[in-house]
C-alpha cells in the first residue's frame, strides 16, 4: 500500500464524513486526478465505498467500508 492510500484511509477516518474527491484532495495536498486513480484502487480493494451525491449527481462521495475502518484504524494506531 502507498503512502498516498494510506493517507487517503486515514484522513476519511479522523474526519469521519462522506468526503467528495475535491475535498479529499485538499485535504492531503494532492491533485484531483490523482486521488481519483487511488480511489478507484482502493474500492476495488474493498477500503473504500463510492455512491453519488444526492445534492448533485455528477459527483461521488467516498466513505471507509468495514474492512477500511479496520485498516484505517491500525495505520492510524500505528503511526
Amino acid at each position: 500500500m502507498t503512502r498516498t492510500q494510506k493517507q487517503i484511509l486515514v484522513c476519511i477516518l479522523t474526519r469521519e464524513g462522506l468526503f467528495g474527491i475535491k475535498e479529499l484532495s485538499s485535504s492531503i495536498y494532492k491533485k484531483n486526478g490523482t486521488v481519483q486513480q487511488y480511489v478507484t484502487k482502493l474500492t476495488k480493494d474493498g477500503f473504500l465505498l463510492k455512491k453519488s451525491n444526492p445534492k448533485d449527481s455528477r459527483k461521488i462521495l467516498i466513505s471507509l467500508t468495514e474492512k477500511g475502518k479496520g485498516l484505517a484504524t491500525d495505520l492510524y494506531i500505528n503511526e
